[in-house]
């Protein structure tokens, strides 16, 4: 008997070692890639094992969000291909919701069609579904600088330019500061994380007649400039010269070694 329970409990440790080691996670510590076979929108059993073991170790919970994003890869017709990656987007959320993720945790669903190559070569790694999972929010910071500088930290949400709830405490505060210190200057350095930052558009990406990376680059640096102005906005509501603020926005090339906060825009002050 202790020889069987002794057995049954070295199944089950090396089981949770096998769940464990089927998440891959990207560079950024916030995705995962889901790989489908050619032509299918089934899940496969390395798939679903991927999915029971972010549920296993708690990477989905009750209020964790998600959003699922479906692709193809080059074999067949564009159409269908833009079917085939909703489908598999369809199919990893039905099978979250069988595993009990609530319907409210799902931020979108959606296919972005085959992703396009250069050599014209199908690869087997675009069959895929790419689950980004929010990450807990980081908290708002400020602080100042050993030069008694401000340097403050607003967040924002995942590939939108909309600022987060928990930061507008923070916004009061520096609004606060800025009224009072009247002579201080502050750039805006606004940020996306990394190179998944948001729904890419693939039409939108051939409308542009711009390579796929220069085209990620363009966009990333455009919603990291246009959160750098909402917030400049926010400060002129607020009664703040604007010819004290200047805006600059940084895309996700200096946010490599940061990449799970990364959606932000800092206030640095420059002088006073």
């Amino acid at each position: 008997m202790r020889r069987y329970i002794a057995l049954l409990l070295l199944l089950i440790t090396n089981t949770c070692m096998a769940q464990d080691s089927t998440i891959q996670w990207d560079v950024t510590g916030t995705a995962v890639n889901l790989f489908f076979d050619l032509g299918s929108a089934a899940l496969t059993p390395a798939t679903k094992s991927t999915l029971d073991s972010l549920m296993y170790n708690d990477a989905l919970y009750k209020g964790r969000r998600v959003s699922l994003i479906g692709y193809a890869d080059m074999t067949g017709e564009e159409a269908a291909n833009k079917t085939l990656s909703y489908k598999r987007a369809k199919a990893i959320a039905n099978y979250l919701h069988s595993m009990g993720v609530d319907t409210a945790d799902i931020d979108y669903v959606t296919g972005l069609g085959e992703i396009t190559r250069k050599n014209n070569t199908p690869q087997a790694i675009d069959r895929k579904v790419t689950m980004v999972i929010a990450q807990p929010p980081a908290p708002p910071t400020i602080k100042w600088e050993d030069t008694g500088r401000l340097v403050a930290t607003v967040m924002f949400t995942y590939g939108e330019a909309s600022i987060q709830n928990q930061s507008r405490q923070l916004l009061d505060t520096v609004t606060a500061i800025l009224k009072r210190k009247p002579n201080m200057r502050v750039r805006l350095n606004g940020f996306v994380c990394c190179k998944k930052f948001g729904n890419i558009d693939q039409q939108e990406v051939k409308a542009s007649g711009m390579k796929y990376e220069d085209f990620l680059v363009r966009k990333a640096d455009s919603l990291s400039l246009l959160r750098a102005n909402v917030l400049k906005n926010h400060l002129k509501r607020n009664n703040i010269d604007t010819t004290r603020l200047r805006c600059t926005g940084y895309g996700f090339r200096k946010t490599e070694t940061i990449p799970i906060h990364a959606n932000r825009v800092e206030v640095r002050a420059v002088s006073e």
